[in-house]
């Protein structure tokens, strides 16, 4: 039986399946299709860790997001600093606070 997975894993996988006595077939993915498999697989752990919030799941988004950066040419310092600027002008989230309606809306809340 073959089972078919069509996505985007771990540099390591296609050896951990060999050892494992099995066979897999695989390919690198080309610079058309790297960003849509980086989106597809942060979706795939965000909704695993919705699901099971654990440090393990947690450092998966971690690692496909630094990969994510990456091939958009940023490093997480940039983030870091980008982010802190946003917090100071605009805060962070950490009251969780939900937006139900503005009137006259001339603001972005975002």
């Amino acid at each position: 039986m073959t089972t078919t997975y069509n996505k985007l894993v771990r540099d390591k996988i296609p050896e951990i399946i060999l050892e494992q006595g099995k066979s897999c077939e695989y390919y690198v993915a080309n610079s058309n299709e790297i960003s849509r498999r980086l989106f597809d697989k942060i979706r795939e752990e965000i909704s695993e860790f919705e699901v099971d919030a654990t440090i393990e799941e947690a450092a998966d988004i971690f690692e496909v997001f630094l990969r994510m950066l990456e091939h958009s040419n940023y490093s997480l310092s940039d983030v870091a600093r980008v982010a802190n600027l946003k917090a100071a002008k605009r805060g962070r989230f950490q009251k969780c606070i939900v937006l139900t309606s503005v009137e006259d809306d001339l603001i972005d809340p975002t």
